[in-house]
């Protein structure tokens, strides 16, 4: 299904998709234009991203076994 990034709630809903870099090219680049005109998303955007680098840091990840 295809999203309109044009509205603050479709940007909003995908954030973490973005962050995460989940999404398809096209859809990465719809977002990054938002929320160069966005003011209020990008702000959210930052806010999140923060977030996720700091949960990232903090949370430790299990070992990888032996065999792998």
């Amino acid at each position: 299904m295809k999203h309109s990034m044009k509205n603050c709630q479709a940007v909003l809903a995908r954030l973490y998709e973005y962050i995460d870099h989940e999404l398809a090219f096209d859809e990465r680049e719809e977002i990054a234009a938002h929320l160069e005109m966005c003011r209020p998303c990008l702000s959210r955007f930052e806010l999140e991203e923060l977030f996720n680098e700091f949960v990232v840091r903090k949370v430790p990840r299990p070992a990888a076994r032996a065999e792998f």
